[in-house]
């Protein structure tokens, strides 16, 4: 009996032990799926963390990507500025020649006005000259007109007295011609008396 009771305390210890042993493995299974969800949540962190540094790293990279374009079109843009200011510079060496020569051709062409001035001076003064010449032949040729006005006038009453001259001869010429034709009727009359007196004088 003593070694029955015996066993059956070890057994029983020995069921407990394992009870014990069983609720360590149970809380220890707990505490490993507690930390397995820790980690794993922790796991979906840095996932997270690590997407998030991925896409600082894309939108840096993005960043470097557009500031090395701006960059480059702030080279291009210099280089353009650059080549726009030696083409100004160059403009300005050239505008700065055609100033000098513009300021020469100036200066020839106001010589060129003076002397122009001069020549027209000289021409308004012969002009002058010009129209009192004028104005003398037109007082010379206006007294010929008015002697030609004159003279055409003498030789219209010339025209009229010759024309009267000749109607008066043209009727003269009639009138003789009338006469001569009342002469020769009186000779014809005179003949033909003498004839009819001749006759008589025979009877």
């Amino acid at each position: 009996l003593v070694d029955c009771a015996q066993e059956s305390a070890d057994e029983h210890g020995e069921v407990q032990q394992r009870e014990a042993a069983a609720a360590e493995l149970r809380a220890t299974v707990v505490e490993l799926e507690k930390r397995h969800e820790a980690a794993e949540a922790a796991a979906a962190e840095l996932r997270a963390a690590v997407g998030e540094e991925e896409k600082r790293r894309e939108a840096a990279e993005a960043a470097a990507a557009e500031l090395r374009a701006a960059v480059g079109e702030e080279e291009k843009r210099r280089e353009t500025a650059e080549a726009a200011a030696a083409e100004l510079r160059a403009a300005v060496g050239e505008e700065e020649k055609r100033r000098e020569a513009a300021e020469a051709a100036a200066a020839e062409l106001r010589a060129a006005v003076g002397e122009e001035e001069k020549r027209r001076e000289a021409a308004e003064a012969a002009a002058a000259e010009l129209r009192a010449a004028v104005g003398e032949e037109e007082k010379r040729r206006e007294a010929a007109e008015a002697a030609a006005a004159e003279l055409r006038a003498a030789v219209g009453e010339e025209e009229k007295r010759r024309e009267t001259a000749e109607a008066a001869a043209a009727e003269l010429r009639a009138a003789v011609g009338e006469e001569e034709k009342r002469r020769e009727a009186a000779e014809a009359a005179a003949a033909e008396l003498r004839a009819a007196v001749g006759g008589g004088e025979e009877a």
